[in-house]
C-alpha cells in the first residue's frame, strides 16, 4: 500500500478544483470540500480523443414543493420502519427537515430527483427506489432511470472500483474515492455487496460524475471522460464513452429448462411478476401463469427419476416468493417459508386488492388492513422433501429480493445448496411495493410496504452466504460437479 501512495504521489499533480457544474452538487458541498482533479503527465490521452468541455443543460426552475410534501405523508404512512419499533434511522428527522427546506424552494427538475434520491437513500432499503415514467407515440407507459452510464463495466470491492484487472484512480479528474463518497450518500443499500453494487454502477453515471465536479467531454455526438487507472505498478488513462444504457434495467423474463445429464436445470431470467393464479383442472391445483410450463416439467421429470436440479436465478432481480413454492411444491419439497410483517395505510383500493388476492393474505378483509395496521406471519419451519431431490441455486450480486428469498430457503432446509456470490439484498429484508405517481414531476416512487424475516433465525440476516462461493461465471459448472460427486 505504502508503495502505492508513493507511485501515485509521484506521478500525480494536484490542483484544486474550483468549479461547481450544477446546482445539485450544493447538498454535497455542504458538508464536504470539494475534490481535487488528477492530472498526469505521461499518460494523458491527445485532447482530440475527448473533444470539448460538456455542460450539462440546467433546465427552468420548477415549484416540486407539493411533489415532496406528499412524498414524505406516503412515506410515513406506508414503509415499514415508521411502524416497528428501532427501525427508523437515527438522522431520519435531520434529512427530513433538510429535505423540506431544500424542495421548498424553486429547483430544476433534475435537482428535485437527486434531493429525493437523497431523502430515500438513508432508509437502507433496495427496494425503495424512484424512476421517471415515459409514455411512448401510442399511450404504452414506461419507466427509465436518468442520464447516460459509461459503457465499460465496473466491478468493485472494499479496495475500489475496477475496470477488467485494473484499479480506477480517477473519473473525469476526480479521485475515485470522492465518487463512492457521494455515491453512498444517495444510494441505500442493505449490505456491504449492495455497496459494492452500487459503486459500480453509479460510478459509470453521467449525473453522479458532474455532481461530483468531473470534467466530461462532447466529440461526435457523443459524451467522453478519461479514466486514470492502475495495474501492477503501472499507471495507464484510457478514454471511454457514455451510451444511455441503463445498468439497472433488467432482462426480459424468460423461464427455460433442459436435462444436463441426470440434472434437470432451470434458468429463470429478469423479474418474476404475476399475471395471476389459474386452476389446472387435469393436475387439480391451483399454478402461476408464467411459472407453469416448468412446474409441469417438473414433475414429468420426476415422474421420469429425475432427483437432482439446479436453479439459475444469476439474473433475477426479484418478483413474488409464491411463483417458488409452485416450484419446489412440484419438486415434492415442503420447505421453510418466510415470515412477514405487511403494513398498509391510506393505499389505493386496487393495490389493497392485489395483495389479498395472493394466498397468504386470503384470510383478511380490507377493513383488517386500510387502517394504519400491520399483519405479522411467524417464519414457517415446517420441512419435507417427498422424492429425496437435491437442488443447487446459481446466484450472482444481481439475485434479488424474491431471489434471495427462495435461495435462502434451501439453505435453510438442508436440502440443497447456494453455489455462487454473496447477496447483495438480504435474507431478511424489505418487499413488495405502492407504486407512487407524483404529479408535477412524473416522478415514480416505490415505496416498500412490507419486512420479510428469513426462517433460519440464527443464520445471518444481512447476506445470504452461498455454501460455495464462486465468480458467478463458475457456478454452473461447480454445481454439476457438486451433485455428480454427491
Amino acid at each position: 500500500m505504502k508503495v502505492f501512495i508513493l507511485l501515485v504521489s509521484i506521478m500525480l499533480v494536484l490542483v484544486a478544483c474550483g468549479q461547481n457544474n450544477s446546482s445539485i452538487t450544493e447538498p454535497y458541498e455542504e458538508e464536504h470540500t470539494l475534490p481535487q482533479q488528477i492530472l498526469t503527465t505521461t499518460t494523458t490521452p491527445q485532447r482530440e480523443l475527448l473533444g470539448n468541455p460538456h455542460v450539462r443543460p440546467q433546465g427552468q426552475l420548477e415549484d416540486f414543493s407539493s411533489d415532496g410534501i406528499l412524498l414524505v405523508e406516503r412515506l410515513e404512512a406506508i414503509h415499514p420502519n415508521f411502524f416497528l419499533d428501532g427501525r427508523l434511522p437515527a438522522n431520519y428527522e435531520a434529512t427530513r427537515e433538510w429535505y423540506l427546506a431544500t424542495i421548498s424552494q424553486p429547483m430544476t427538475h433534475t435537482d428535485f430527483v437527486m434531493a429525493t434520491q437523497r431523502f430515500l437513500a438513508i432508509h437502507g432499503d433496495g427496494h425503495l427506489s424512484r424512476t421517471m415514467q415515459v409514455y411512448s407515440a401510442d399511450g404504452e407507459r414506461g419507466l427509465f432511470q436518468d442520464g447516460q452510464f459509461i459503457e465499460a463495466e465496473f466491478i468493485a470491492n472494499e479496495q475500489g472500483v475496477f475496470l477488467e484487472n485494473s484499479q480506477v484512480l480517477s473519473i473525469g479528474g476526480v479521485y475515485a474515492e470522492e465518487i463512492l463518497e457521494l455515491i453512498d450518500m444517495y444510494y441505500g443499500a442493505y449490505n456491504e455487496f449492495g455497496t459494492f453494487r452500487n459503486h459500480a454502477r453509479y460510478s459509470r453515471s453521467e449525473l453522479i460524475l458532474y455532481m461530483v465536479g468531473a470534467q466530461i467531454y462532447e466529440r461526435d455526438s457523443r459524451l467522453w471522460v478519461e479514466l486514470v487507472l492502475y495495474e501492477d505498478g503501472n499507471m495507464a488513462s484510457r478514454v471511454v464513452s457514455f451510451s444511455q444504457h441503463n445498468p439497472s434495467s433488467h432482462l426480459p423474463m424468460s423461464n427455460t429448462y433442459e436435462l444436463i445429464g441426470n440434472v434437470m436445470y432451470i434458468s429463470m431470467v429478469g423479474p418474476q411478476l404475476s399475471g395471476g393464479l389459474y386452476i389446472d383442472e387435469v393436475h387439480n391445483r391451483f399454478r402461476w401463469r408464467e411459472t407453469a410450463e416448468l412446474e409441469i416439467a417438473i414433475e414429468r421429470a420426476i415422474d421420469d427419476g429425475i432427483r437432482e436440479f439446479i436453479l439459475d436465478i444469476r439474473d433475477m432481480p426479484g418478483g413474488l416468493t409464491e411463483v417458488f413454492r409452485g416450484l419446489y411444491t412440484a419438486m415434492g419439497l415442503t420447505l421453510p417459508w418466510t415470515g412477514e410483517i405487511v403494513g398498509v395505510s391510506e393505499m389505493d383500493y386496487s393495490l389493497l386488492d392485489a395483495l389479498l388476492s395472493m394466498p397468504r393474505f386470503s384470510h383478511l378483509e380490507i377493513s383488517d388492513v386500510i387502517d394504519r395496521g400491520y399483519k405479522y406471519s411467524i417464519p414457517s419451519t415446517e420441512t419435507a422433501n417427498l422424492y429425496d431431490v437435491t437442488v443447487a441455486v446459481l446466484t450472482s450480486n444481481r439475485t434479488f429480493s424474491a431471489g434471495v428469498y427462495a435461495a435462502s430457503i434451501i439453505a435453510d432446509s438442508g436440502f440443497g445448496i447456494v453455489v455462487g456470490e454473496p447477496s447483495a439484498t438480504s435474507p431478511s429484508g424489505y418487499g413488495l411495493g405502492y407504486e407512487l405517481v407524483l404529479p408535477t414531476s412524473n416522478l415514480v416512487v416505490r415505496i416498500t410496504t412490507s419486512l420479510f424475516f428469513r426462517p433460519d433465525v440464527n443464520a445471518d440476516q444481512r447476506v445470504l452466504w452461498p455454501d460455495i462461493i464462486v465468480n458467478e461465471q463458475e457456478a454452473l459448472n461447480v454445481a454439476l460437479h457438486y451433485l455428480q460427486l454427491n
